[in-house]
């Protein structure tokens, strides 16, 4: 227990800037408030997200691109789109002779 509290404590002193450093779009009551939920944030990184990192750490190895084993779409099944119609050929045939 002691050792958790420590770790508490250091969270909350590495936290006093949030005291100490005014900001314009920030009020007095703002600031401590964020102070005071230091110690909940310590709380679930010493927790959740510790055992979180020791998954990510154990899991690493494991990680490939995450993509599908088989491609549905290659580039032989895409087409270019659907043809001109006859009106657009002979409009674009007009518009380009001088």
């Amino acid at each position: 227990m002691v050792g958790a509290s420590a770790a508490i404590t250091i969270y909350c002193i590495t936290a006093a800037r949030y005291l100490t450093v005014v900001r314009s779009d920030q009020s007095r009551a703002q600031r401590i408030l964020t102070f005071a939920t230091v110690p909940l944030a310590a709380i679930w990184s010493l927790t959740f997200m510790r055992v979180l990192r020791w998954y990510a750490m154990i899991t690493v190895g494991r990680l490939g691109w995450g993509t599908r084993e088989k491609v549905e779409i290659t580039a032989a099944s895409v087409t270019a789109g659907p043809e001109p119609s006859d009106e657009f050929v002979e409009l674009f045939n007009t518009i380009r002779r001088p």
